[in-house]
């Protein structure tokens, strides 16, 4: 097959295919609307790791605090997928808008979670606080 011919059936082919993942709602970012959501994805994640007890989701949903038996773990959108991690080996900071967690695992980029209001910074603070997180002030 000519390359005139074959360079647009793959350029128009491959952004069919991205229009038509999009139309169709494939392309919708995970949210958790509901504590429920947030520890059934951590069971997801982790099958066979500490089992969820409780949950608090962050304000805009792209986030959750999960309580596990083995300490606090955080839980959070990343595309159509999630990511969760203990929280034992992280530094959570304070932010303008709500935290920044970094692991202490370079593989596992900062997470910046979006918290609503002093209600929810507080629900997350009492957590975190309580279970001896390390929380530095910036």
């Amino acid at each position: 097959m000519p390359l005139d011919v074959m360079i647009p059936m793959v350029v128009i082919g491959i952004a069919g295919i991205g229009v038509l993942t999009y139309l169709l709602g494939w392309a919708k970012p995970v949210s958790f609307a509901a504590p429920e959501d947030a520890m059934r994805a951590w069971a997801e994640n982790f099958p066979d790791g500490p089992a969820p007890t409780s949950a608090v989701v962050a304000g805009d949903g792209r986030a959750a605090l999960v309580e596990t038996e083995e300490g606090p773990a955080l839980i959070w959108a990343m595309g159509q997928d999630c990511a969760a991690r203990l929280l034992a080996a992280a530094d959570v900071t304070p932010t303008k808008k709500g935290l920044r967690v970094d692991f202490h695992d370079f593989g596992t980029p900062p997470v910046h979670v979006a918290l609503d209001g002093a209600r929810d910074a507080d629900a997350w603070r009492a957590i975190l606080t309580e279970t001896d997180v390390e929380t530095s002030h910036a």
